[in-house]
Order: C-alpha cells, then structure tokens, then sequence
C-alpha cells in the first residue's frame, strides 16, 4: 500500500500533462513495475537497476558507464563471461547444446544441398557432353552408311558387268530384246585427232571418251582438233531398227554427227548435264542396224564384215559431249 501511494504521489506530480518530465515519469513507472515483482525486487535489492522488460545495471553503474565507459570496455553487450541473472549454470549449458545442435543440423542441410548442387551440375555436364557427342556419332555413322552403299553399288555393279562379259561379251552379238552395252574407252574403239580415253571416276569404268570434235578455229584449212569416235564391232542379232542410247556428259548444250557403217549422218543433241561430274542419258531411236540373221537369195545368213556394225561420233565445227558408254536395244 506504501508503494502504491508513493507511486501515485510521484506519478501525478511528474506526469507531462502537468509539466513533468517524460523521461522521469518513465523511470517511476519502470521502478514501480520492478518494485511491484518479488523476483525484480530481490534483484534490485541486491544492487541491480531494473525496467520493465528485465533486469539492467544500477544508478550508479550507469553513471559509471556513461561518464567513464574506459572502466566496462565490454558496453553496450556486457562481460560475455559474466554471469547473467535469471540464467542458471544448468540453463546455459542446455541452450548452448540447443544451438550448437541447430549449428550442426544447419551445416548437414548446407552440405546436403551443396551434394546435390553438384550432382546436378555433373548431370547437366554429362548432358550437354552427350548432346554434343550425339550429332557427330550420327554423321560418322551416315558417312560410314554412305560409304558402304557406295562400296556395294560398285561391288554388285562389278559383277553385273562381269556376268555380262561371261555370257555375251563386250562385242559379242546381243541377244534379242536384251541390251548390249559398250564402254567408249574401250582399246578396240577407233578415236583420231585429239580425241581418246580419259580417267574419271565417276564414269561407269572409271574412264570415258573425250576430246571429240572440233574448234571453229582453222590452222592451215585443219580444224584445230578434229577428234573423232568410232564404236567398232557392235553385233545385232537381227537386222532392223535399234535405239542406241548415249551416256554422256557435258557443262553446256553441245551437238554431234553420227554415221553408222559409213552411211549418212544424223545430228544428236545433247544437253546440258549441269556438272562435269554428273551423266545424263541421251536416246537416239530408229537407228537401223544390220545383224548377223540376215540373209541372201539363197538363205545364207550375212553379216557386214567380221567387225559387225560401226558408229562414228564428231563434229568438225563444236566440241561433242564426253561420252562414258553406248547402250543398244
């Protein structure tokens, strides 16, 4: 009852609406609230100055603290080994294993994360090290592929014209309603001038006919090259008419003149193939040829000479197509 009438007396006499000071009014209210706990009572009876959220330092040692703070080099925290009030032996050592617990499950889930931070990283950089393999393997794989289709197109090629040779022969007559293929390099064709067998490898035989023709430019009354291509020894089982077909190639659009066994001549075109590398195939129908069938008065079969039929290729104004082969059916 005593505290309360001197809080009362104090309050009133210092509260700010009746020209009191707010800080003074605060520190009565704050040593009331203290006065009025036992426990913040018997600390301040022990010396301590308390407020109302705890316990802090004395007058005095405020005074102390502000005037000459070189005595408590540890403000504004304190001596970190001086024993708090309110905080027994027992309770420190049990919030200090509570946190140095909380410490360590801290530094697990930091290493866990960091564990798994990097084997993300090494599964995006084995990732990205497959995405970029992947790309070369399937090119190498297609080359590879590419190369071996090529391989097995010669290879079966190679034996087509070598099962062909065995039943028939380069020159030999063709059977009828079959066809009969002839290489333009072959040694037994007939080439003049600048004309004769050239390696390529994409002819058929690896080497085709060129050179044939002539340039418009005259040395002399000659024509500067005049080379010219006869296809010798070509056999038809019967006399008629034939379609020979020229594979050939040629940049530009380029012509030629055909005589077949000395008769007279017939123009062919050939146009452009769009590459030095690329054949194109040129028809030339009704082509009569004389074959090894045909007969005389009296039913003896005759044939135009041991050689059979020949074909002439040249052109003494242009240059001519280079040819790979002639095929007759």
């Amino acid at each position: 009852a005593m505290l309360r009438q001197a809080y009362r007396k104090l309050s009133l006499k210092l509260h700010p609406d009746r020209g009191g000071s707010p800080d003074a009014f605060a520190r009565v209210a704050s040593a009331h609230e203290c006065l009025a706990d036992e426990q913040c009572r018997a600390a301040f009876d022990r010396g301590a100055d308390v407020v109302a959220s705890g316990i802090h330092h004395s007058l005095e040692e405020e005074v102390e603290r502000k005037y000459f703070p070189s005595r408590y080099p540890y403000q504004p925290f304190g001596d970190p080994l001086e024993r708090k009030p309110g905080y027994s032996p027992s309770e420190a050592r049990e919030r200090a294993k509570e946190r140095e617990k909380s410490w360590e499950q801290q530094r697990e889930q930091e290493q866990r994360e960091e564990a798994e931070r990097q084997r993300e990283e090494q599964r995006a950089a084995h990732r990205q090290h497959e995405e970029a393999r992947r790309p070369a393997e399937q090119d190498e794989r297609r080359e590879e592929e590419r190369l071996q289709q090529m391989r097995e197109r010669k290879q079966r090629e190679a034996e087509r014209r070598e099962a062909e040779r065995e039943l028939e022969g380069s020159f030999d007559t063709a059977p009828s309603g079959q066809t009969l293929k002839i290489d333009a390099a072959d040694p037994r064709n007939t080439f003049t001038g600048k004309a004769g067998p050239m390696n390529k490898m994409f002819a058929t035989d690896g080497r085709m006919a060129g050179g044939i023709g002539g340039s418009k430019e005259q040395h002399h009354g000659v024509s500067a090259n005049s080379g010219t291509l006869t296809f010798n020894g070509l056999k038809v089982l019967c006399t008629g008419l034939y379609t020979l077909t020229f594979h050939y190639v040629t940049h530009g659009d380029r012509g030629a003149f055909m005589r077949v066994n000395g008769g007279g001549y017939r123009h062919v075109e050939f146009k452009s193939t769009g590459a030095w590398n690329r054949i194109r195939l040129k028809a030339v129908h009704n082509v009569t040829l004389i074959g090894e069938c045909s007969g005389n008065d009296e039913g003896v079969a005759t044939c135009p000479g041991t050689d059979g039929n020949s074909i002439k290729i040249y052109n003494d104004e242009n240059w001519c197509a280079d040819l790979d082969m002639i095929e007759v059916l």
